[in-house]
């Protein structure tokens, strides 16, 4: 049966083959179709970054990175070796070596920012830490030993406290990685913070008294370095100002392009678009990783200038803002003494320098007996300080010199804020006459 069903279709085959001519071809078989990888799934914090994750909502700044994914990349993996080996001025040879190992073995790196103060939770595993141990503990880190429930070890470093527990390194303030460290129940780490795609680094600011708020995110790949940042104010105000600022900055950089050719490119790169309120901002370098990794490093300086300049400034506003505290101070306790009285019999007269010795790269925190000379004019600190305070009168009582001296990064070099002031033998008036600042970029 089954060859005269064959020999019907060779003959049905014949009989079209000679009508239609030659036979087709077979057809060709489909070109195989390269299928889309599918996109990576969202990495949230690991298990051993949640545990001691504390911040409620209230968080001024956080961060998430995957370190380990991103000093795999083409970019960081040359990048940070040849970063390390340039770093004779401000490193020395174990710092570097701390560095090294740092950023070798670190995974993941969560930063949490508050009104309380700010943690890092750094995930190295078991080896990671024991290497970090070794390497970084009284070099980069104190190596001040501190007793501290839940820790493996612990580690003073200023104000600041470091911590070694269960392949994780804690650092930060001290009340923020004691309760760290005994968090029975973690927050929950926002959603929103979990790496999507290519992402390496995201992160968010949310600071509601200057009605700021948004997210950004890092991403590099061989063929382009892109940070972007999605920003909301809470004014048209606020917005406006935002964007005259960034008008003006631009307008300075373009200036030093003559003088610092690089500078066109990173312009470039950048681009913000402002709808109502919200901004975004991208820089974004399409080219090859050799390029990136010159373009980053000249950003990485720029932007390492920039903040250096910007934590003095803050810092050193804290001179500033109580030398004008004293200055008024002693103004109101004279006028108060020589209520009623002429001619005044008040002179200016000197108060002993609180702390006794000018702090060093860390805050000191004063007591009410520190204090206790400087009751006539009232005034006193509760917060820690990075200053030193002092006035200075002269023999005659007529003059004085409020000091505040302070060091900063901790070389022993000192800055110093001065303000001298003058008291008119007529009225007993306090006038303050001179101000002078000492205080080169630490």
């Amino acid at each position: 049966m089954w060859q005269k069903t064959l020999g019907s279709f060779c003959a049905a085959f014949a009989l079209f083959s000679c009508a239609a001519g030659p036979a087709p071809a077979p057809p060709a078989a489909p070109a195989p179709v390269a299928s889309t990888p599918a996109p990576p799934a969202p990495r949230a914090p690991s298990a051993d970054v949640r545990r001691y994750w504390i911040f409620d909502g209230q968080q001024r700044l956080l961060l998430f990175g995957g370190l380990d994914t991103l000093m795999r990349t083409e970019l960081f993996a040359g990048l940070v070796p040849g970063v390390l080996g340039q770093s004779e001025d401000f490193l020395d040879s174990k710092q570097r070596d701390c560095a090294s190992v740092l950023t070798a073995q670190s995974r993941e790196a969560a930063v949490g920012v508050d009104a309380r103060g700010a943690l890092l939770i750094l995930q190295l595993g078991v080896e990671g830490v024991n290497a970090a141990r070794s390497a970084c503990v009284g070099t980069l880190f104190p190596a001040e030993r501190l007793a501290l429930a839940g820790a493996n070890e612990a580690y003073a470093a200023g104000s600041d406290v470091l911590v070694v527990k269960d392949g994780v390194l804690l650092f930060g303030d001290k009340p923020l990685v004691e309760a760290a460290l005994a968090g029975a129940q973690p927050a929950p780490f926002p959603a929103s913070l979990s790496l999507q795609g290519d992402e390496h680094v995201v992160f968010q600011l949310n600071v509601p008294e200057q009605g700021v708020s948004g997210r950004g995110a890092l991403k590099v790949s061989s063929e382009a370095f892109r940070l972007a940042l999605d920003l909301d104010l809470s004014d048209a105000s606020m917005a406006d100002a935002m964007e005259k600022g960034l008008q003006q900055g631009l307008g300075q950089a373009k200036q030093l392009e003559q003088a610092q050719p690089d500078l066109a490119k990173l312009i470039k790169a950048l681009d913000v678009q402002r709808r109502g309120d919200h901004f975004t901002l991208v820089f974004e370098l399409r080219e090859p990783v050799i390029d990136q990794a010159h373009d980053v490093g000249v950003m990485t300086g720029l932007a390492f200038y920039g903040v250096r300049r910007y934590i003095q400034n803050a810092k050193s506003a804290e001179a500033r803002a109580n030398l004008a505290q004293i200055v008024r101070l002693y103004a109101v306790s004279l006028d108060t003494a020589n209520a009623g009285k002429r001619p005044p019999p008040n002179k200016l007269v000197s108060l002993p320098p609180v702390p006794a010795t000018v702090p060093r790269g860390a805050k000191y925190q004063s007591s009410a007996e520190d204090w206790k000379a400087w009751a006539p004019i009232h005034f006193n600190l509760t917060e820690p300080q990075y200053y030193q305070y002092q006035v200075v009168a002269a023999k005659d009582g007529k003059s004085a010199e409020i000091l505040a001296r302070g060091d900063l990064n901790g070389d022993g070099k000192a800055s110093l804020f001065r303000v001298k002031i003058q008291l008119d033998p007529k009225t007993g008036d306090v006038s303050a006459v001179e101000h002078t600042e000492e205080a080169p970029l630490e």
